[in-house]
């Protein structure tokens, strides 16, 4: 069980549309939600010996369950347990998110399920329902039509809004508008279900009257709204008793990328969401031992990097950094992995979200990390883009058709150059490293030498501009943006000694050298670097050494990050490090990856505790945001529920770095 709370939990979540949450330690206390806030609206209820209790989403003039539940969140898992009087009840939402079967994480289905342990000995009789509402699929007062259909597999039930447009609205805090719920109930299982209003099933739930016949008239002033599952009735004095069904979603038209629509990566494997879930439900015992086995083997591997306090994390983590991309594939069948900013500005395949999320798909699945960037090549090396520099987006979430941050594609006022540029070279240098049957660094090789030949030229000095940073404001001659330049012209030389380009190879590997002696002069403030060359006394998290140390490239002695460390202690408050002098709020990706720079436990936990406190303790009860202050209100800034916690999985990155999984961790 969780020793520590989150601020808000996972039910749900594949991709930035189709993500729920509750943000209460009693789910009964308010509605199951989008990451945004939006309503989506999950209830679930007991009934144990005639009386009803409240599980999941609000109670109103009902009975809650008389304790709160205890909460289990594993990589894949999100488990409820109520211990009641009689009985224990337990629920349990499955995301099969496996990173190494992309053709199974990339179902847009979940599994849900109920047990039921007689704790007591006496004969009980228990029912289970659950009821989801069409604010699943379609915003409050849309008019929704239903459909439903008998199946090899199962029954099928769906609800969708009456007017389907995909992809007619882009935005940041945007749910799901188009596409169509999908409920399956396996032949094996024993439900009733019906199309219904989510008030009126709970009373006929709670009084016994709920049958299998669907509200589609107005006699008991009731208008179907969404389908309620209700499970067989119980009767039992001793063990369990357990079911199990499936829910899905078809947005239909998953991207568009360059005016091509693009579908989602499931599409390659199924015609069609029956096709799917035939699938979905044929396979849930042995992807039910497969999530149970990888949660385990994930288990094991972070808290041998960092203890349960990083398992938390890593767990936090996981499902939220995978659910805030979507996985399509383009026209010759390849992974095309696009994010969305969530909560920021809505930008698609922002190049500096990329950045920070690959720690988690570089050690679990680097065919993904290939999949974010290939769109981003590939919008860069058209006549739309005439700038030096990289980009940093494709568009607004999820229309990636061209540019909107900053100037666009117009102009180069608010952009951020030597940020994007440097990010790139750095992700391709990597992917050739963790993935070396890539193509596509060879694909982009002038692009990436114009890139490079644009940081020897701007980015040691960086100019007044921003960094991905960017809420902190335009800032000159930075030095953690300067370290990147630095690392990332040393990944060009390899790049180019990779294709044999030697001249470039040493040409710019003896440049990056150069730098960084300049730089150790230059950013040094005594005990510490400076946040900017020209201000002394100032500090900032230099994060962008990690992959000077992950890609082995020796521009900085290990004496850098030593005093760094143990400059960031003094700097500490309640919920962590600043992200530098300015201001008192972090950046919890950034702690992460500080954190996999350090060589023993007690400094680990000095940047790892204060994030596992904040999420513990932050009053803000919305999935994990990486932007908060870090005094005693632990308030958070914003950026919710982004794909940039995968930056969690950096110290398991750096320890697979040296050691086999395998074998005891040195710190």
């Amino acid at each position: 069980m969780n020793k520590y709370r989150m601020p808000a939990y996972p039910l749900i979540v594949h991709d930035p549309f189709f993500s729920v949450w509750s943000s209460y330690d009693n789910p009964a206390d308010g509605f199951t939600r989008h990451w945004s806030g939006h309503l989506m609206n999950i209830c679930c209820l007991a009934s144990v010996d005639g009386e009803c209790f409240h599980l999941i989403g609000p109670s109103w003039d009902m009975k809650k369950a008389p304790v709160e539940p205890v909460w289990e969140v594993t990589a894949t898992r999100t488990t409820l347990k109520w211990q009641l009087e009689k009985v224990c009840v337990s629920v349990n939402f499955l995301t099969p998110a496996l990173l190494d079967k992309l053709d199974v994480l990339s179902r847009p289905a979940s599994y849900i399920s109920y047990c039921i342990e007689n704790t007591d000995g006496k004969k009980h009789t228990v029912r289970i329902m659950f009821y989801f509402d069409a604010s699943l699929t379609a915003v409050p007062q849309t008019e929704v039509l239903f459909g439903r259909m008998e199946h090899p597999a199962g029954q099928i039930a769906y609800v969708g809004a009456k007017d389907q447009r995909p992809l007619y609205r882009s935005g940041d805090s945007v749910p799901n508008e188009w596409g169509y719920f999908y409920v399956a109930l396996p032949h094996t299982e024993k439900f009733l279900m019906k199309y219904c209003d989510g008030i009126q099933v709970r009373r006929d739930f709670c009084d016994g009257s709920f049958n299998g016949y669907d509200y589609f008239s107005l006699t008991n002033n009731a208008n179907p709204r969404g389908i309620a599952v209700c499970s067989q009735s119980h009767t039992f004095a001793d063990g369990r008793r357990e079911g199990w069904f499936v829910v899905a979603h078809d947005d239909i038209v998953s991207i568009e990328f360059l005016r091509q629509p693009l579908y989602g990566y499931w599409r390659k494997y199924f015609c069609d969401m029956g096709e799917l879930l035939n699938a979905v439900i044929g396979e849930y015992p042995l992807l039910k031992e497969e999530c149970a086995r990888f949660d385990r083997e994930f288990a094991a591997e972070t808290a041998a990097v960092g203890g349960e306090r990083y398992t938390f994390l890593c767990n936090a983590a996981y499902r939220q950094a995978i659910g805030g991309h979507k996985l399509t594939a383009d026209a010759a069948g390849r992974p095309l992995f696009f994010s969305k900013e969530n909560h920021s500005n809505g930008c698609i395949a922002t190049v500096d979200v990329t950045y920070p999320s690959v720690p988690l798909f570089f050690r679990f699945a680097p065919e993904l990390v290939e999949g974010m960037l290939r769109p981003v090549m590939e919008y860069a090396s058209t006549n739309r883009w005439k700038f030096d520099f990289a980009p940093h987006d494709l568009g607004t979430y999820p229309l990636a058709n061209g540019q909107v941050y900053g100037g666009g594609e117009v102009g180069e006022e608010n952009q951020m150059p030597v940020e994007e540029c440097g990010n790139i070279l750095i992700l391709c240098t990597a992917l050739l490293h963790y993935r070396p049957e890539t193509t596509l660094v060879a694909e982009y090789l002038p692009l990436l030498k114009k890139w490079a030949e644009y940081l020897l030229q701007k980015g040691y000095d960086p100019e007044n501009q921003l960094c991905t940073d960017d809420f902190a404001g335009h800032l000159a001659h930075n030095t953690n943006l300067s370290l990147k330049a630095i690392v990332a012209l040393a990944g060009y030389a390899r790049i180019a000694e990779k294709y044999g380009n030697s001249g470039d190879a040493a040409a710019f590997l003896d440049i990056a050298k150069r730098f960084a002696v300049q730089w150790l002069k230059e950013a040094d403030d005594g005990d510490h670097y400076r946040l900017a060359f020209d201000q002394p006394g100032t500090w900032s998290l230099k994060y962008n050494l990690l992959w000077d140390q992950l890609l082995d490239l020796k521009l900085f002695p290990r004496s850098v990050i030593d005093r760094e460390i143990a400059f960031y202690r003094k700097k500490q408050n309640k919920y962590g490090v600043p992200l530098d002098n300015r201001k008192e709020y972090t950046k919890s990706d950034w702690l992460l990856w500080i954190a996999a720079l350090t060589e023993n436990r007690e400094d680990f936990d000095m940047l790892t505790e204060p994030v596992c406190r904040w999420l513990n303790e932050t009053p803000s009860r919305k999935p994990l945001g990486d932007w908060y202050e870090t005094g005693e209100d632990g308030i958070a800034q914003g950026f919710t529920g982004r794909s940039v916690v995968g930056g969690f999985f950096a110290p398991l990155l750096m320890r697979r770095r040296d050691f086999d999984v395998n074998t005891p961790l040195k710190i």
